[in-house]
C-alpha cells in the first residue's frame, strides 16, 4: 500500500483529483483540511489526524481507521460501509445521513456526534468484556475494554437494524430501542418502526406534542406495543410515537409511573387509560375490538339467552325427594325421551 503525505495530497486534491483509493494515510496530519468528495475507499487510517476537517460526502468505505482522531469534522453524507473504526475518536463530528453499514465501531467515542438521519444497518457498536484472574483464585475482576461512548449523541431517524449494540454502563446513552439500557427512559421513537427489545418493561405512548396517551406494562414490549398499534380505536387516535424503558419489576415500575404522572396532572390519569367508549343506542350491536385500551363492555344477553327453560314432562321437582332420587328421576327420564325419539 503506497503512502502519501500531507502535502502530497493537498496538492493532487487542489488539482482536482479526488480518487485516493488504496494509499497509506498513516500518522498523517490531515487536520483543518477541505476535501468534500474525496474518495479514500479501502485506505488506512491508522493514527491518522483529521480532526476539525470537511469531508463532506467523502468515502471511507473499507477504510481502516484504528485510533484515528476525527473529532470536530463534518462528514455529512459520507460513507463508512464497513469501515474498521475501532477505538476511533469521533467526539463532536457529524456524520448527518451518512452510511456506516456494517461498520466496526467498538470503543469508538462517538460522544455530543450528530447521527441524524444515519445509516447504521449492521454496525458493531459491541462492548468488549474480559475477566482477568485476580491475585486470589476466588476473587475475579472484571476490565471492559472498548466501551463505546454515546453519551449526548444524537440518533433522530438513524436506522440501526441488526446493529449490536450494547451498553456497559447506565450512565451512557441508548443507542436504538433495540438496545435500551436497563431502568433508563429512552426518548420518543416512531411509532411508526417499532424496534422495541422483546423484553420485559414500561412504555409509554403519546401523541406528537409528546403529551402522554397511555401508561403501560409487558414481558414483551415489542410484541404488546404492535398489538396496541395494530388495534389502535379512539383512545389512541393521535398516537404518533412511544418510549420506554426495561426492568425486571415492570409491574411495580408502571404503578411508578403511572403516580408520577397523576401528580403533575392534578390526580389525572393519561386520556386513554381513563376513556370510555359512547353508549351504544338501544338495540346496536356490541362494539367490537375498537381498540385494545377500550374498556370491557358488558354485553346484554340475547332474548333467547333470558327465556326461560322450557319445561319437560315430568321435570318438575318431587316435595320431599333428595338429590339422589331427583338425579336417578332425571335419568330415567331423559333415557324415556331417547327412546321415544328413536322409536
Amino acid at each position: 500500500m503506497p503512502a502519501i503525505t500531507r502535502d502530497q495530497f493537498l496538492a493532487a486534491y487542489a488539482t482536482g483529483k479526488r480518487r485516493f483509493r488504496g494509499l497509506n494515510f498513516r500518522d498523517v496530519d490531515l487536520s483543518h483540511v477541505q476535501a468534500p468528495g474525496a474518495d479514500f475507499k479501502g485506505s488506512a487510517f491508522y493514527d491518522a489526524n483529521l480532526t476539525c476537517s470537511d469531508f463532506h460526502g467523502a468515502s471511507f468505505s473499507k477504510c481502516v481507521m484504528k485510533r484515528a482522531r476525527l473529532w470536530g469534522s463534518n462528514f455529512d453524507h459520507a460513507r463508512f460501509d464497513a469501515a474498521d473504526l475501532t477505538t476511533a475518536d469521533f467526539r463532536q463530528a457529524l456524520a448527518r445521513a451518512a452510511s456506516f453499514k456494517k461498520a466496526r465501531l467498538r470503543g469508538a467515542n462517538l460522544r455530543l456526534s450528530d447521527f441524524t438521519r444515519a445509516r447504521l444497518d449492521k454496525a458493531d457498536f459491541r462492548d468488549f468484556t474480559e475477566v482477568v484472574p485476580a491475585r486470589w483464585p476466588e476473587k475475579e475482576a472484571t476490565r471492559t475494554r472498548h466501551a463505546t461512548n454515546v453519551e449526548g449523541a444524537i440518533w433522530s431517524g438513524a436506522i440501526l437494524t441488526g446493529a449490536r449494540a450494547f451498553t456497559a454502563d447506565a450512565a451512557q446513552a441508548t443507542l436504538s430501542p433495540a438496545a435500551a439500557v436497563t431502568g433508563r427512559v429512552t426518548p420518543w421513537y416512531s411509532l411508526a418502526d417499532v424496534l422495541l427489545p422483546e423484553k420485559g418493561g414500561v412504555f409509554e405512548i403519546g401523541d406528537p406534542r409528546g403529551e402522554v396517551l397511555l401508561i403501560g406494562s409487558a414481558n414483551n414490549l415489542r410484541a404488546r406495543v404492535k398489538e396496541l398499534v395494530a388495534n389502535a380505536g379512539p383512545p389512541l387516535r393521535e398516537a404518533t410515537q412511544y418510549r420506554f424503558f426495561v426492568t425486571p419489576a415492570w409491574g411495580y415500575r408502571e404503578m411508578e409511573r403511572q403516580e408520577e404522572y397523576k401528580r403533575t396532572h392534578g390526580g389525572r390519569l393519561p386520556p386513554a387509560m381513563t376513556w370510555t367508549p359512547p353508549a351504544a343506542p338501544a338495540g346496536a350491536a356490541p362494539p367490537g375490538a375498537d381498540g385494545a385500551l377500550s374498556p370491557t363492555v358488558a354485553v346484554a344477553p340475547t332474548a333467547s339467552a333470558t327465556a326461560a327453560p322450557k319445561a319437560d314432562a315430568g321435570s318438575s321437582g318431587v316435595a320431599g325427594e333428595t338429590k339422589e332420587e331427583k338425579k336417578k328421576r332425571l335419568l330415567e327420564e331423559a333415557r324415556k325421551r331417547r327412546e321415544a325419539a328413536k322409536g
